[in-house]
């Protein structure tokens, strides 16, 4: 197995912040605080920890590259019905949580471009060897993408047994992994 933390990055580039409507702290409301803290013993077990610096509202890493934002980034045009572009959640975000707009206006493609060369290119070239590795020595490699869940997910969660859920396995309605799994 492999595990991959995309949205626990933390490391805010100034000039993003300088340039945000949004305070520090507002910025941080996409990420999935700490969910790398959460896996870290992952590597004391064997199994890799794949961690991201850069913060979801910068750089998407689970998004394609080619998810760019027309409404935010300038000379892009729309490549037909997104619903993640569309609620501004494509690889380089416009807003962050609850739809708040992250820029009063647009970035450049070459800005855009350079968000993806620096950080979305590496974090998937590190996924994709971590995977092969794991696929060459067991002949199976197993993605465990971690994330955490809106509070409000959480709280209309149904109880089971007596609990609501501490940890939720998901599989995208079984197109993320064979049934088996």
């Amino acid at each position: 197995a492999v595990f991959s933390s995309p949205h626990s990055g933390r490391a805010y580039p100034a000039d993003m912040i300088a340039r945000s409507r949004l305070s520090a702290l507002q910025l941080r409301r996409s990420e999935d605080a700490f969910v790398d803290d959460l896996f870290a013993a992952a590597p004391a077990y064997g199994a890799p920890l794949l961690r991201s610096a850069a913060p979801r509202a910068f750089v998407d890493l689970n998004r394609g590259p080619e998810e760019l934002d027309p409404a935010l980034i300038e000379g892009v045009r729309a490549a037909g019905l997104n619903p993640r572009l569309a609620a501004g959640l494509g690889v380089i975000p416009r807003v962050v949580a609850e739809g708040v707009a992250i820029y009063s206006g647009k970035i450049t493609k070459a800005e855009a471009a350079e968000r993806l060369r620096l950080h979305w290119s590496p974090y998937h070239d590190a996924l994709d060897a971590l995977l092969s590795e794991a696929r060459s020595r067991t002949g199976v490699a197993v993605l465990i993408d971690c994330h955490s869940m809106p509070s409000d997910a959480i709280r209309n969660a149904p109880y089971v047994r007596g609990y609501r859920p501490d940890v939720v396995l998901g599989d995208r309605f079984g197109v993320s992994c064979a049934p088996w799994l």
